[in-house]
């Protein structure tokens, strides 16, 4: 596993951290690999992941192999919260052009805070 990619244990909830920050395309493409590796190889049904594009120049080649991996962990039947760092401007419409609902948070806390949220809202059964 990288460096950049690993499961952190936050309020009794895994949260993948996929730290993106200052890479450029070629190392963001081997990065990608590396986080689809852990979400499909992962026992996990739900993966709440928590990315910081900080400093980060995603591509077009780049956001076509991150929409790859997100098809991959919905054909395995993988539900995916995604929450953000780092990203602004024209960033930001690349982002949601590869996850629709992906939460744009000013810090890392308040990332893991909504990505608990949205693991309590499914985990609750439906009155």
């Amino acid at each position: 596993m990288s460096d950049r990619i690993k499961w952190v244990d936050y309020k009794g909830q895994k949260i993948l951290i996929e730290d993106y920050s200052s890479l450029k395309s070629e190392e963001f493409v081997a990065e990608i690999a590396n986080a689809e590796e852990e979400i499909i190889n992962s026992t996990e049904k739900l993966v709440l992941t928590l990315v910081n594009f900080s400093n980060a120049r995603m591509s077009n080649e780049d956001k076509d192999r991150a929409d790859q991996m997100i098809k991959g962990a919905q054909a395995k039947g993988i539900t995916l919260f995604v929450a953000a760092i780092g990203v602004s401007g024209i960033q930001r419409i690349i982002a949601n052009a590869v996850v629709k609902d992906m939460h744009f948070a000013k810090s890392s806390d308040e990332a893991k805070e909504w990505l608990v949220q949205q693991a309590m809202k499914v985990k609750q059964p439906v009155a």
